[in-house]
């Protein structure tokens, strides 16, 4: 159980640390470390589970603005790619 907190909090840590500007990039992953810090102190199983579900959220939240990212950049590749190749 402990090495499980303990990998919640390394993964928590990873996606604060990450220099992307994702709005409430900073947010979600320090909801998930305090909840688990507090469930940790209270010996508390809801919180422990809440803690466990806001990380599996902001994991979830990551993946999604990832995707959106690529596909941002992707599809504005294919635009400049077009307009400068002089193909209609």
């Amino acid at each position: 159980v402990q090495s499980a907190h303990a990998a919640l909090w390394i993964l928590g840590a990873v996606l604060l640390a990450i220099p992307v500007p994702i709005p409430l990039g900073n947010t979600f992953p320090a909801l998930a470390i305090m909840l688990s810090a507090v469930s940790m102190m209270e010996e508390d199983g809801v919180a422990i589970f809440s803690g466990y579900l806001m990380a599996l959220v902001t994991t979830g939240y990551f993946i999604f603005c990832a995707g959106a990212i690529e596909t941002v950049f992707v599809k504005g590749w294919e635009f400049f790619a077009r307009l400068f190749s002089g193909n209609s």
